[in-house]
């Protein structure tokens, strides 16, 4: 089984030549495959000042939300509890809208 990874973006205004993004990406599984799940590491583009995010929080899907202006591959890395790692990797879609809340 591949662990399913997705995105939520929202535009949040121009600065310079660039549109600005918030994002999030999380792991979009059930309650069941979420509490099987230790952390998720996700290695952003080396132009974040911290290229290297871990998440262990299932409660919010062990989410990472920040801001940035380009699209890029994030390699991921999915550690469950029973010591097996995912690596996966997940093309940043700002086509992908917020849901409304």
């Amino acid at each position: 089984m591949t662990t399913k990874i997705t995105n939520y973006a929202k535009a949040i205004g121009k600065r310079g030549d660039h549109e600005y993004y918030r994002w999030r990406v999380f792991v979009d599984e059930s309650q069941e495959v979420l509490s099987q799940i230790k952390s998720v590491e996700y290695l952003l583009h080396p132009t974040f000042a911290e290229p290297l995010q871990v998440r262990d929080d299932p409660a919010d899907k062990f989410s990472l939300e920040t801001i940035g202006w380009g699209v890029f591959i994030i390699a991921i890395r999915v550690t469950f509890k029973d010591g097996r790692k995912e690596d996966l990797r997940y093309g940043l879609d700002f086509g992908k809208g917020w849901p409304d809340t």
